[in-house]
C-alpha cells in the first residue's frame, strides 16, 4: 500500500481555511521564517511553506534570504524578540539546519521563540506540556506521520515494535515520544550506528521509521521478507537531481505491507501540520501566554 498524502490534502486545506477564518477573519496575519542556511532540502521546504501560506491567504515573511541577512546570534535573537512582540506574526519557524558557525547557538535561538508562536515545538516548552498531558501538541513531523497512520487505518499501535532511525530534536525524539504515548515498544538508533546493528532490530520490527536524511540508507537488507512491515520515510535529499528519501523505495516497496513515497509522503503533510499547529496554539493563547509569563518571572 502506498501511503500518499494527496487524499488527506482534500480534507486538510479546507479545514485549515475555515480555522483561520474563525480565528482571524480578514485580519492580516503572517508566518515568519528565519532561514539563513544553505541546505538544499531546506530550500524546498521553505518554498513549500511559503506556497501553503499563500494558499491559506496568509503572508509568509522570510528573514535571512529575501530580507536583510542575519549573521550573528545577537541579530537573530533581536529579530525573534521583535517577532514575538508583533501581534500580526502568529508563527515563527527557525529553519534548520543553521550554518556551522551558529550550530552551537541552535538551542538558545529556538528557545527564544514565544511558545505561542513556536509551531515547530523546538523551544521545548510546548512539547514539555504535551508530555505532561497539560496541552495537546504534536510537533509537525510526528503529527504528519500519525495523520497518515490514522487516515490509512494502519491499526492499533499498542504493543507494536517500532524502530526509529534518527534521534534529532526536530523529528526522531518527538516521534519516539508519540509512539510511546500510543503504547508502542520503541527502539531508536542514529545514522552512525552500524548497518548490521540497525538491521538486527529493523528486521524484527513491525514499523520502521527513518528520519536521518542519509539517502538510501534503508535497503532490502533491513527488511523482513514476510511482507507485514510498515515503512515510513521521513528523510529528504537529492540524488541525480531528483528528490529521494532514506529508503531505497524501488527495492523495499515490493517487500512491505505499506510504505510512504518521497516525494509525496510525509514531507508535504508536515508543512500542512505546521499550519494546523499554528492555529491550534492560537486557540490556547491565554493559557500559553500565562505560562510564558510565569517562566520569565
Amino acid at each position: 500500500m502506498l501511503l500518499s498524502w494527496k487524499p488527506l490534502a482534500l480534507q486538510i486545506k479546507p479545514r485549515l481555511l475555515a480555522h483561520k477564518q474563525r480565528l482571524f477573519g480578514n485580519s492580516k496575519v503572517y508566518l515568519a521564517i528565519i532561514f539563513i542556511g544553505v541546505d538544499n532540502p531546506s530550500h524546498v521546504y521553505v518554498k513549500l511553506k511559503k506556497k501553503y501560506a499563500e494558499d491559506l491567504w496568509m503572508e509568509c515573511k522570510i528573514f535571512g534570504q529575501e530580507a536583510p541577512l542575519l549573521t550573528t546570534k545577537a541579530t537573530i535573537l533581536t529579530l525573534i524578540a521583535q517577532l514575538n512582540a508583533d501581534p500580526q506574526c502568529i508563527g515563527i519557524i527557525c529553519q534548520l539546519p543553521l550554518p556551522d558557525d551558529l550550530q552551537q547557538d541552535k538551542d538558545e535561538i529556538c528557545a527564544a521563540v514565544h511558545p505561542l508562536k513556536d509551531i515547530d515545538g523546538l523551544g521545548g516548552v510546548i512539547n514539555g506540556r504535551n508530555q505532561m498531558g497539560l496541552l495537546s501538541f504534536q510537533p509537525a513531523t510526528a503529527k504528519a506521520v500519525f495523520e497518515l497512520w490514522d487516515f490509512y487505518q494502519l491499526g492499533e499501535m499498542k504493543g507494536m515494535k517500532i524502530a526509529i532511525i534518527g534521534q534529532s530534536n526536530v523529528v526522531g525524539k518527538p516521534l519516539a515520544i508519540e509512539c510511546v504515548l500510543r503504547g508502542a515498544n520503541v527502539a531508536t538508533f542514529t545514522a552512525v550506528d552500524t548497518k548490521a546493528t540497525i538491521a538486527m532490530w529493523t528486521k524484527n520490527a513491525d514499523v520502521i521509521i527513518s528520519c536521518t536524511g542519509e539517502i538510501h540508507l534503508i535497503d532490502k537488507q533491513f527488511i523482513n521478507p514476510n511482507g507485514t512491515q510498515i515503512v515510513i520515510d521521513v528523510g529528504y535529499g537529492f540524488l541525480d537531481g531528483k528528490a529521494v528519501g532514506d529508503v531505497k523505495f524501488d527495492e523495499v516497496e515490493p517487500l512491505v505491507k505499506a510504505i510512504t513515497p518521497v516525494p509525496g509522503g510525509v514531507g508535504p503533510l508536515t508543512v500542512a501540520s505546521l499550519f494546523s499547529n499554528m492555529f491550534h496554539l492560537q486557540e490556547h493563547k491565554k493559557l500559553i501566554t500565562t505560562l510564558w509569563e510565569h517562566l520569565l518571572f
